[in-house]
């Protein structure tokens, strides 16, 4: 809500998610603690999809699966220091708002920043530029720990087959194309070369539904 009202976007704003106890779950107490601490401070609402109908947030989800596959997937492994991690991560949110064609419904090959645009929204880049955070490591505490508990493993979904044996975390969809990484030198923030193909849209592994899902908004 910060980055929003510092680029000058007032009035209130009703944020989305699903059920997920880290949203407040169903917990009408908890759910109160979150909108009085967190939300009416900043002019926002905490707003929930209906109930039984995950497809309410299938944009969120399509451009998580995007994110796994074409960024997290292929390069996280690579990664030698969370500056590098920091780096990279800042030229993928870059490219995938300004400069990655999507084929979503409504989007026309369009980057997320370029619809929005045409929607009326007047806005500089820097908009779409939001730093990257790491919390993996509050994740994975979490999860652990909630494991151990016999509670929900949040990195079930990567780590296990119904046969609940351990696995090496994988795509759904398959591996993606392997891409080269940028050079050391290379201090902007651009997609690596892929395939021996120069670094120019679309530069970044694209196979298949993995363009663009359903719209992956902004």
């Amino acid at each position: 809500m910060l980055w929003l009202r510092a680029f000058g976007i007032e009035g209130e704003v009703a944020l989305q998610t699903d059920w997920g106890e880290e949203f407040g779950g169903s917990n009408p107490k908890k759910l109160e603690r979150l909108q009085k601490k967190y939300f009416t401070p900043f002019g926002a609402l905490l707003a929930k999809i209906l109930l039984g109908r995950k497809e309410h947030n299938g944009r969120v989800e399509r451009s998580h699966c995007t994110d796994d596959e074409e960024f997290y997937i292929p390069f996280l492994a690579k990664m030698q220091s969370e500056e590098g991690f920091l780096r990279k991560r800042a030229g993928w949110v870059y490219y995938y708002n300004l400069k990655r064609p999507h084929y979503g419904e409504g989007m026309e090959g369009k980057p997320p920043f370029s619809k929005l645009r045409e929607l009326g929204c007047d806005l500089p880049d820097k908009f779409a530029l939001f730093p990257p955070l790491v919390l993996d490591r509050i994740s994975a505490d979490w999860a652990f720990a909630w494991a151990l508990k016999g509670s929900n493993d949040l990195l079930a979904h990567y780590t296990r087959d119904p046969g609940n044996r351990s696995l090496p975390p994988r795509s759904r969809s398959g591996p993606p194309r392997a891409a080269l990484p940028l050079p050391k030198t290379c201090a902007c923030p651009c997609p690596p070369i892929v395939g021996g193909i120069p670094r120019r849209a679309p530069a970044w592994p694209l196979h298949g539904e993995n363009r663009g899902g359903r719209g992956s908004p902004t």
